[in-house]
Protein backbone atom coordinates (compact mmCIF):
# COMPACT_ATOMS: atom_id res chain seq x y z
CA UNK A 1 0.00 0.00 0.00
CA UNK A 2 2.81 2.44 0.83
CA UNK A 3 4.45 1.69 -2.51
CA UNK A 4 1.15 2.31 -4.33
CA UNK A 5 0.74 5.66 -2.55
CA UNK A 6 4.34 6.56 -3.38
CA UNK A 7 3.77 5.87 -7.10
CA UNK A 8 0.57 7.94 -7.15
CA UNK A 9 2.35 10.75 -5.27
CA UNK A 10 5.24 10.79 -7.78
CA UNK A 11 2.91 10.76 -10.81
CA UNK A 12 0.65 13.54 -9.52
CA UNK A 13 3.55 15.75 -8.37
CA UNK A 14 5.08 15.40 -11.82
CA UNK A 15 1.81 16.50 -13.46
CA UNK A 16 1.34 19.36 -11.02
CA UNK A 17 4.92 20.49 -11.60
CA UNK A 18 4.14 20.87 -15.31
CA UNK A 19 1.49 23.54 -14.70
CA UNK A 20 2.73 26.97 -15.75
CA UNK A 21 2.55 29.77 -13.15
CA UNK A 22 -0.30 31.32 -15.16
CA UNK A 23 -2.27 28.05 -15.32
CA UNK A 24 -1.79 27.48 -11.58
CA UNK A 25 -2.90 31.06 -10.80
CA UNK A 26 -6.01 30.89 -13.04
CA UNK A 27 -7.09 27.49 -11.73
CA UNK A 28 -6.39 28.61 -8.13
CA UNK A 29 -8.58 31.68 -8.62
CA UNK A 30 -11.50 29.51 -9.81
CA UNK A 31 -11.03 27.21 -6.80
CA UNK A 32 -10.81 30.18 -4.41
CA UNK A 33 -14.08 31.62 -5.77
CA UNK A 34 -15.81 28.25 -5.28
CA UNK A 35 -14.47 27.88 -1.71
CA UNK A 36 -15.59 31.33 -0.53
CA UNK A 37 -19.06 30.69 -1.98
CA UNK A 38 -19.60 27.50 0.07
CA UNK A 39 -22.00 27.55 2.99
CA UNK A 40 -19.16 26.25 5.18
CA UNK A 41 -16.96 29.27 4.39
CA UNK A 42 -19.77 31.83 4.59
CA UNK A 43 -20.85 30.64 8.05
CA UNK A 44 -17.33 30.06 9.43
CA UNK A 45 -15.93 32.47 12.00
CA UNK A 46 -12.47 30.89 12.24
CA UNK A 47 -10.81 29.08 9.35
CA UNK A 48 -7.51 27.29 8.98
CA UNK A 49 -5.77 27.34 5.61
CA UNK A 50 -2.34 26.18 4.54
CA UNK A 51 0.21 28.51 2.94
CA UNK A 52 0.83 27.14 -0.56
CA UNK A 53 4.23 26.01 -1.84
CA UNK A 54 5.60 23.97 -4.75
CA UNK A 55 2.79 24.70 -7.24
CA UNK A 56 -0.05 23.82 -4.84
CA UNK A 57 -3.46 25.46 -5.16
CA UNK A 58 -2.84 29.04 -4.05
CA UNK A 59 -4.60 30.00 -0.82
CA UNK A 60 -3.86 33.72 -0.55
CA UNK A 61 -7.24 34.67 -2.07
CA UNK A 62 -9.13 32.51 0.43
CA UNK A 63 -7.20 33.97 3.36
CA UNK A 64 -7.61 37.58 2.18
CA UNK A 65 -11.35 37.06 1.64
CA UNK A 66 -11.68 35.61 5.15
CA UNK A 67 -9.95 38.67 6.63
CA UNK A 68 -12.10 41.00 4.49
CA UNK A 69 -15.20 39.35 5.99
CA UNK A 70 -13.89 39.75 9.54
CA UNK A 71 -13.07 36.07 10.01
CA UNK A 72 -10.11 34.83 12.01
CA UNK A 73 -7.50 32.80 10.13
CA UNK A 74 -5.06 30.17 11.37
CA UNK A 75 -2.24 28.37 9.57
CA UNK A 76 -0.42 25.13 10.36
CA UNK A 77 3.06 25.07 11.88
CA UNK A 78 4.97 21.78 11.47
CA UNK A 79 6.64 20.39 14.59
CA UNK A 80 9.23 18.01 13.04
CA UNK A 81 10.22 16.35 16.34
CA UNK A 82 6.69 15.00 16.90
CA UNK A 83 5.29 15.09 13.33
CA UNK A 84 2.39 17.13 14.74
CA UNK A 85 0.76 20.33 13.50
CA UNK A 86 0.44 23.37 15.72
CA UNK A 87 -2.43 25.70 14.80
CA UNK A 88 -1.36 29.36 14.89
CA UNK A 89 -3.49 32.44 14.25
CA UNK A 90 -2.26 34.60 11.36
CA UNK A 91 -3.09 38.30 11.12
CA UNK A 92 -0.80 39.35 8.25
CA UNK A 93 1.26 37.78 5.48
CA UNK A 94 4.14 39.91 6.81
CA UNK A 95 4.37 37.51 9.78
CA UNK A 96 5.55 34.65 7.56
CA UNK A 97 9.07 33.33 6.91
CA UNK A 98 10.42 30.15 5.33
CA UNK A 99 9.87 27.26 7.71
CA UNK A 100 10.10 23.49 7.72
CA UNK A 101 10.08 21.82 4.24
CA UNK A 102 10.46 25.34 2.75
CA UNK A 103 6.82 26.09 3.62
CA UNK A 104 6.08 29.59 4.89
CA UNK A 105 5.17 29.64 8.58
CA UNK A 106 4.74 32.41 11.16
CA UNK A 107 7.97 33.79 12.59
CA UNK A 108 8.62 32.48 16.10
CA UNK A 109 7.54 35.74 17.76
CA UNK A 110 4.30 35.70 15.72
CA UNK A 111 3.17 32.18 16.66
CA UNK A 112 -0.20 32.43 18.44
CA UNK A 113 -1.33 28.88 19.30
CA UNK A 114 -5.03 28.18 18.87
CA UNK A 115 -7.03 25.18 20.05
CA UNK A 116 -8.28 23.25 16.99
CA UNK A 117 -11.72 23.11 18.66
CA UNK A 118 -12.07 26.84 17.91
CA UNK A 119 -11.96 26.19 14.15
CA UNK A 120 -15.10 25.99 12.01
CA UNK A 121 -13.46 25.13 8.69
CA UNK A 122 -10.14 23.66 7.60
CA UNK A 123 -8.74 23.95 4.06
CA UNK A 124 -6.71 20.76 3.63
CA UNK A 125 -3.76 20.34 1.25
CA UNK A 126 -2.84 17.07 -0.45
CA UNK A 127 -0.88 15.68 -3.35
CA UNK A 128 -3.89 13.68 -4.55
CA UNK A 129 -7.56 13.10 -3.69
CA UNK A 130 -10.10 10.56 -4.84
CA UNK A 131 -13.82 11.19 -5.29
CA UNK A 132 -14.58 9.81 -1.81
CA UNK A 133 -12.48 12.57 -0.22
CA UNK A 134 -9.52 10.37 0.75
CA UNK A 135 -6.12 11.97 0.30
CA UNK A 136 -2.47 11.25 -0.26
CA UNK A 137 -0.25 13.79 1.44
CA UNK A 138 3.48 14.30 1.21
CA UNK A 139 4.24 11.29 3.39
CA UNK A 140 4.98 12.95 6.73
CA UNK A 141 1.65 12.05 8.33
CA UNK A 142 1.12 15.53 9.79
CA UNK A 143 -2.41 16.02 8.47
CA UNK A 144 -3.41 12.37 9.08
CA UNK A 145 -2.64 12.80 12.78
CA UNK A 146 -4.22 16.24 12.90
CA UNK A 147 -7.46 15.34 11.12
CA UNK A 148 -7.95 12.18 13.20
CA UNK A 149 -7.81 14.26 16.41
CA UNK A 150 -10.48 16.77 15.34
CA UNK A 151 -14.02 17.25 16.48
CA UNK A 152 -16.28 15.74 13.79
CA UNK A 153 -18.25 19.02 13.51
CA UNK A 154 -15.35 20.90 11.93
CA UNK A 155 -15.86 21.05 8.15
CA UNK A 156 -12.89 19.97 6.04
CA UNK A 157 -12.48 21.05 2.43
CA UNK A 158 -9.73 19.64 0.25
CA UNK A 159 -8.60 21.85 -2.60
CA UNK A 160 -6.78 20.48 -5.63
CA UNK A 161 -6.39 20.89 -9.36
CA UNK A 162 -8.33 18.46 -11.57
CA UNK A 163 -5.05 16.70 -12.40
CA UNK A 164 -4.72 15.77 -8.71
CA UNK A 165 -7.93 13.71 -8.66
CA UNK A 166 -7.16 10.00 -8.95
CA UNK A 167 -9.31 6.89 -9.36
CA UNK A 168 -8.92 5.52 -5.85
CA UNK A 169 -6.58 6.29 -2.99
CA UNK A 170 -5.46 3.19 -1.05
CA UNK A 171 -7.07 3.59 2.38
CA UNK A 172 -5.77 2.54 5.78
CA UNK A 173 -7.99 2.32 8.90
CA UNK A 174 -6.72 5.64 10.31
CA UNK A 175 -7.34 7.61 7.07
CA UNK A 176 -10.03 10.29 7.36
CA UNK A 177 -11.73 11.66 4.23
CA UNK A 178 -12.46 15.38 3.85
CA UNK A 179 -16.08 16.53 3.59
CA UNK A 180 -15.62 17.79 0.05
CA UNK A 181 -12.94 18.43 -2.56
CA UNK A 182 -13.04 21.56 -4.70
CA UNK A 183 -11.23 21.71 -8.03
CA UNK A 184 -11.39 24.23 -10.86
CA UNK A 185 -14.22 22.10 -12.35
CA UNK A 186 -16.45 22.06 -9.29
CA UNK A 187 -17.25 20.39 -5.99
CA UNK A 188 -16.85 16.68 -5.25
CA UNK A 189 -18.84 15.57 -2.19
CA UNK A 190 -16.76 13.21 -0.07
CA UNK A 191 -17.88 10.01 1.65
CA UNK A 192 -18.44 11.90 4.92
CA UNK A 193 -20.98 14.34 3.44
Amino acid sequence: MLQEKKLIRQAVLEKRGCLTPLEAAQKSEAICCAVVATRAFVSARFIMAYIDARNEVQTEGIIRQAWAEGKRVAVPVCIPQTHMLLVSELTSFGELRDGFYGIKEPMEQCVRPVSPEQLDLIIVPAVAYDRRGYRIGYGGGYYDRFLSSLDKDIVTIGIAFDIQIVGEVPVQPFDIPVDMVITESGIIKGEKS
